[in-house]
């Protein structure tokens, strides 16, 4: 049974090539994916180089923070930690207070300490 709160993964810094598509494909591994999002530049017509992952459990978002320490996504190592993020696109009411993962791109070639 879902959680009623979902499991929120936040990827920054992302390399232009990265889209939904692509960050759907990278995380499905780790449990269902409910939404993913990429916030567009209205006046560069391309992502602001960060994501949202959504995954209908948070253990697999928790799953995340476990298997993607030291990943690469497109030259870009993936570093973890937990957030508590705002209401996103309008969501749940509660959302604010529960915590959930996020997923920091650092910059192409930097390796994770």
């Amino acid at each position: 049974k879902p959680s009623s709160v979902p499991g929120f993964v936040g990827a920054g810094r992302l390399a232009e090539e990265v889209d939904e598509k692509i960050l759907h494909a990278d995380f499905v591994p780790f449990g269902e994916v409910k939404d993913v999002k990429t916030p567009l530049d209205q006046a560069m017509q391309k992502h602001l180089s960060f994501g949202f992952v959504t995954f209908l459990e948070r253990e697999d978002a928790a799953t995340v923070m476990d298997n993607m320490e030291g990943a690469e996504l497109f030259g870009r190592v993936l570093t973890e930690n937990y957030t508590f993020p705002e209401k996103i696109n309008g969501g749940e009411q509660g959302w604010a207070a529960q915590p959930s993962m996020s997923v920091l791109v650092l910059s192409q070639g930097a390796k994770s300490a």
